[in-house]
């Protein structure tokens, strides 16, 4: 049985090299959702939002978090700028459409220049016609600072993600080829 608790304070506490490995332990828990769920109403916010970001990467944590996205969603409009930034990560790891509309009102209110990035990335991660009309909407920033040139790369990456995909019909060759048909080993 891993001491989640344990865990989360060694992860609060510690060294870079300690943060990290609790990190890894606490997504690879069963359960560990559960337990940052609850985390998220105490002043630790910040730090289970990362990790609940880090435990989403999971497909069963995905399927877990999917009706329960309203309180992450909330923290999105916290007076703190990486509880905000944490928030937008998390909500696009778990990948449901829903909250495309609380995360394109973050991006508009949004003053924090680090934290824009990480809105954009998310909607470009949930994808749908309202994503993608709100990073079209917004213009590239001017600079070369590493908050715009961060800004700059999220709004291309989401808007690659997000443009349609041309299909392709086979067709076939102009004239026949050979074709050597080799069966797998044993």
């Amino acid at each position: 049985m891993t001491d989640l608790a344990a865990l989360f304070t060694q992860y609060l506490t510690g060294n870079a090299k300690e943060q990290e490995r609790a990190a890894k332990q606490i997504a690879q828990t069963n359960g560990a959702h559960t337990f940052l769920m609850e985390k998220l109403a105490t002043p630790q916010a910040r730090a289970a939002l990362a990790l609940l970001g880090r435990c989403a990467r999971r497909e069963s944590v995905r399927w877990a978090l999917m009706d329960k996205t309203t309180p992450i969603a909330a923290l999105l409009h916290s007076e703190d700028a990486k509880t905000r930034k944490n928030a937008a990560i998390a909500l696009g790891q778990i990948g449901q459409r829903a909250v495309v509309p609380a995360l394109c009102e973050a991006l508009d209110q949004e003053t924090q220049q680090f934290v824009r990035p990480s809105l954009v990335l998310a909607l470009g991660q949930l994808g749908g016609t309202q994503a993608r009309e709100a990073i079209s909407s917004l213009s590239l920033p001017e600079g070369n600072d590493k908050n715009a040139l961060a800004e700059r790369e999220a709004i291309q990456k989401a808007l690659s993600r997000l443009a349609p995909q041309k299909s392709r019909t086979f067709t076939g060759f102009a004239a026949p080829r050979p074709v050597w048909l080799m069966p797998v080993n044993g």
